[in-house]
């Protein structure tokens, strides 16, 4: 009698790639994919935060996927010259409201989320506008002027 070794189901090997291609996408952008902790011992997630960046001649932009969350519950700071994007999505009770029903399953993240990225040394962080419409949370920075002549420097 063999015996046979048992794999499981739901194993996806293309998964490892995710981490790998990451490397690849998006330089400026720090990621963080589990969970934390953080100076304060709570802890972060960020995994499900979807993010594009665009760098322009005239802006740098950050534009987050932050659906379900009032724009009141968002925190956007900059410090060290990275942009931080964090908030809190509380747990519901969707469960109760259908008659005591049990989660099954869930996909979704709960708790507290942090999503950084590093700002490139050529944006103005004084010239920021945010706007937050439709779940979606979109930073612009204007980039700093500069004189593209070459410099003449002297020998002391």
């Amino acid at each position: 009698m063999s015996i046979l070794a048992l794999r499981d189901p739901f194993y996806d090997p293309f998964n490892a790639l995710d981490a790998f291609d990451s490397l690849f996408s998006a330089p400026a952008v720090v990621h963080h994919r589990r969970s934390r902790p953080t100076h304060d011992s709570t802890m972060v997630t960020s995994y499900s935060i979807r993010s594009e960046v665009l760098d322009t001649d005239s802006e740098f932009q950050v534009a987050l996927e932050i659906p379900g969350i009032a724009k009141d519950n968002l925190d956007l700071t900059i410090e060290n010259n990275v942009l931080a994007v964090k908030f809190n999505r509380e747990k519901t009770q969707q469960a109760q409201a259908d008659g005591g029903a049990a989660v099954v399953s869930s996909d979704f993240a709960y708790g507290p989320h942090v999503r950084r990225f590093k700002l490139p040394q050529n944006v103005n962080q004084d010239e920021v506008t945010t706007t937050f419409q439709d779940g979606v949370l979109r930073v612009k920075f204007a980039k700093q002027k500069q004189d593209g002549a070459p410099r003449k420097l002297t020998i002391a």
